[in-house]
């Protein structure tokens, strides 16, 4: 700054003439008013006008306050979405650590998963706790043109699975549990479980009171899609799963018969459409094969 000024100044002058003490108190008022301007603005900065209501300060991030605590010692209105994975332990109450598949770590909350359990029971998804004795966490998903892939979304957790007893359970399949549910030379043929083994409930939705096998369906229905539906619900709560490819692979399909899967997955096909056998001209070839006259009220609706 003093460099700037100088080459401002009149060089003719000398150090006590008029001119140049005119001009240095000029310069002092200027630097006076800027001084007093600045302390303004640090007094408006640091504290409130006289007479003015103090400024409230700033409110705390919600990561640092993401409760309230009561005088019971009890947390409410905890946002546990909005938690790190470290502070999720401080509101054991309202909040669970989970995971994802990808391994990492969330916060969220509780619900009415209970704070007792040690272990995580077949099906428990997040692996807040671990697995139970004979269980495994895994995830990997199977898409609809067979292949597999590590994760279905991003947002896939953990889960708990009864991978390695034998059996291929409703919630495995061949990319989170090769061991049960994929085929090879040495178990060509899979042993799948439903949730229900025993067969639809009797009120049981898309199955016909009465109706005790699978192959009653036809029976009890005169058209396509309610038979394939009721096909469906007994192949769901028996096996554990209604892909006709997949029930093929099983090491036994009772209560089904091999003409119940041929049906189903004739049932599967729509009428003219793709490349694939329409439904129509499915169930003509299978009726010329099997002679079985009730295909016909499904043929001629």
């Amino acid at each position: 700054m003093s460099v700037h000024w100088k080459s401002r100044l009149p060089l003719a002058t000398s150090a006590g003439s008029p001119r140049k003490r005119g001009y240095r108190g000029s310069l002092l008022l200027v630097v006076a008013l800027v001084g007093v301007q600045a302390a303004c603005s640090r007094r408006s900065d640091s504290t409130p006008p006289e007479g003015a209501a103090p400024v409230a300060a700033a409110a705390p991030s919600s990561d640092s306050e993401a409760s309230v605590k009561t005088s019971a010692g009890t947390y409410e209105d905890v946002w546990c979405e909005g938690l790190t994975p470290e502070r999720c332990g401080d509101f054991t109450d309202k909040c669970i650590r989970q995971t994802y598949c990808d391994g990492q770590q969330f916060c969220s909350s509780r619900g009415n998963r209970p704070r007792d359990h040690v272990c995580g029971s077949e099906g428990t998804a997040g692996l807040a706790e671990p697995c139970c004795e004979g269980l495994v966490a895994r995830c990997g998903n199977l898409t609809s043109e067979g292949a597999c892939e590590p994760q279905q979304s991003s947002t896939d957790v953990l889960k708990c699975l009864a991978c390695g007893d034998g059996v291929c359970g409703v919630l495995e399949q061949r990319c989170n549990c090769p061991e049960d549910c994929e085929v090879t030379k040495a178990r060509p043929r899979i042993r799948y479980r439903g949730h229900s083994p025993e067969g639809p409930s009797a009120n049981a939705r898309d199955v016909p009171a009465g109706v005790k096998r699978p192959g009653q369906c036809l029976e009890a229905l005169d058209a396509a899609d309610p038979v394939r539906l009721c096909l469906m619900r007994w192949a769901s709560d028996v096996l554990g799963r209604t892909d006709v490819q997949e029930l093929r692979q099983a090491e036994t399909i009772a209560p089904f018969t091999a003409f119940d899967l041929d049906l189903l997955a004739c049932l599967y096909e729509e009428d003219g459409r793709g490349s694939r056998v329409p439904r129509k001209q499915c169930l003509e070839i299978l009726m010329l094969r099997t002679n079985d006259a009730r295909l016909q009220k499904l043929l001629n609706p």
